[in-house]
């Protein structure tokens, strides 16, 4: 049973993995020149 919550648990660490590069992704190609400074200037909206 444990091996089975293991497994579990490392599919969805995986799963969330390839959602979050997805998610990064998107965001890279929506933004704007105002979100690229902000990144660059460590967050901090102008």
């Amino acid at each position: 049973m444990i091996r089975t919550k293991n497994a579990n648990i490392l599919e969805l660490v995986e799963a969330g993995k390839i959602i979050e590069t997805a998610v990064v992704q998107l965001a890279a190609q929506r933004a704007t020149q105002e979100d690229l400074r902000a990144f660059a200037d460590g967050g901090r909206v102008h």
